[in-house]
């Protein structure tokens, strides 16, 4: 009964997550066409270094502190309301430091005398922005331990709304890149100002420094922020290549490729977000249980990530046309190639969630330390001929090189099942893509619809449908929509 309690709770939480992030990332989309398109390559592009400049520092935020904090909630509820105020004011004093470096290391970013205004006002985003691991986060853990995630959406989805309205106010004005940025920092606000207000009923926050359980805390965290630092800039630091080797118009290429790319990180966290806390709970009471997750995680990823990545692929000139114009037709090839990426970057992500529910963060920076030289030097390499396609080839061959390492590390927990559906699925788009490619060449859509035909008749053929793990996963799934209750 309560292992169909939890499979439930966990298949709902996924439904929820799944639904409120395609409504966020799909307003997102809407706000930074229009944004991509009033600025134009030159400007996008000052806004995108900008932007990447703050995400280097906004790791700092973090402290490695996120996960733990929702697998010890999701674990138990004592002494919550203390923690949670002690993790708020240290979260304030990451931000603190936060904002004081990336000031005094502004001079040297190589985004001149605009780029560095722009970026002053926006350092308001280590306090309020949903992008960063805030104070925002706090807040969000409660949710997140409990799989209840529906109230941190409405908070998201008022702020991008409130963006999204004042965007169009500033374009009917003829609003200035610094006006584009006051508002991009400041819109944050009411969503936080939710996040709290849907909090405190619940859980009586308690404002005290416990130092014993901040020690504690920071002790086992520390090998997950030094992770998250490596994972910033091995993401984030092609576009500082990018900025100081080619111009602002590649930077802007890259960002409107990347901002087509990104969001789709919605589709491994909607898996991950609810089993992580069932992970973390089984680890202890059932490692057979705990790997069935983890595997049942793996198998969805994988298939979600090779069909995301076949019609990036197929479709990125339609997109980045409909998207961002025909002035950033040049981003194709860097989407296409940011697609390729996909199944890699999937994977990791779960590979990720797995290693930190069993405890075992440290072997996080191996994997991260191998990331970031091979990211820095295939960049250096690519980046001065290749430019922005370069640095997406770059973010290719980096994420298969951490899936690799990924596999070594945590074989004992993939069972030869899932190696062999993985197989079957890399056969199986081999095969359609090796078919479609030596077809005469057809219209974008036709291609993209002959390639979902294809495969799925191929994912039934090959019987991926009848997979243990997923079926499991799905019929819980089913269990929501139906409406049946949870205790049954």
């Amino acid at each position: 009964m309560a292992h169909e309690l939890t499979e439930y709770r966990a298949a709902k939480n996924s439904m929820v997550f799944l639904f409120g992030s395609i409504g966020t990332r799909l307003l997102a989309l809407v706000t930074f066409a229009i944004l991509t398109r009033y600025l134009g390559e030159h400007d996008f592009g000052i806004f995108t270094a900008a932007v990447t400049y703050l995400a280097l520092f906004g790791s700092l935020l973090d402290g490695g502190t996120e996960n733990i904090l929702i697998r010890d909630v999701a674990r138990s509820e004592v002494e919550l309301s203390s923690r949670l105020g002690s993790m708020l004011l240290l979260k304030l004093l990451f931000a603190g430091l936060a904002v004081t470096l990336a000031f005094l290391l502004l001079p040297l970013a190589p985004m001149g005398a605009q780029g560095h205004a722009i970026t002053l006002v926006m350092l308001l985003l280590f306090v309020l922005s949903p992008k960063f691991p805030t104070i925002r986060s706090v807040f969000e853990a409660v949710f997140r331990a409990r799989l209840r995630v529906w109230f941190p959406f409405v908070a998201e989805i008022v702020s991008a709304l409130i963006f999204l309205g004042g965007l169009l106010i500033l374009v009917r004005m003829q609003g200035t890149l610094t006006g584009v940025a006051w508002l991009y920092a400041l819109t944050g606000l009411p969503g936080l100002v939710i996040l709290i207000s849907g909090t405190l009923p619940h859980v009586r926050l308690r404002i005290r420094w416990d130092g014993s359980y901040i020690r504690t805390m920071l002790i086992e965290a520390w090998p997950l922020a030094v992770a998250g630092l490596l994972i910033t800039f091995t993401a984030r630091i092609n576009v500082l290549i990018l900025t100081g080797l080619r111009t602002m118009e590649e930077v802007g290429h890259y960002g409107a490729a990347y901002r087509l790319v990104e969001p789709l990180g919605f589709l491994p966290l909607a898996i991950v977000v609810s089993l992580f806390p069932l992970m973390s709970v089984y680890v202890e009471k059932d490692p057979r249980q705990l790997r069935h997750y983890f595997n049942a995680g793996f198998k969805i990823a994988a298939l979600l990530s090779f069909g995301v990545a076949a019609l990036l692929v197929i479709l990125a000139p339609l997109l980045i046309v409909l998207v961002y114009g025909s002035e950033f037709a040049a981003a194709t090839e860097t989407l296409q190639m940011l697609g390729a990426s996909v199944p890699f970057w999937f994977c990791n992500v779960v590979f990720l969630h797995l290693v930190i529910a069993i405890g075992q963060q440290k072997r996080s920076l191996r994997v991260f330390g191998v990331m970031l030289v091979v990211t820095i030097a295939l960049n250096l390499l690519a980046i001065p001929r290749w430019g922005a396609a370069g640095a997406a080839g770059a973010t290719v061959l980096t994420e298969l090189a951490a899936c690799s390492v990924w596999v070594w590390i945590c074989r004992s927990w993939i069972r030869g099942d899932t190696g062999r559906f993985v197989a079957k699925l890399t056969g199986l788009h081999l095969v359609v893509g090796l078919g479609l490619w030596a077809l005469p060449p057809l219209p974008l859509i036709w291609t993209a619809l002959l390639y979902c035909t294809t495969a799925a008749a191929f994912f039934f053929v090959m019987r991926c449908h009848r997979d243990k793990d997923i079926r499991t996963f799905l019929r819980a799934v089913r269990r929501q929509k139906n409406g049946e209750p949870e205790h049954g």
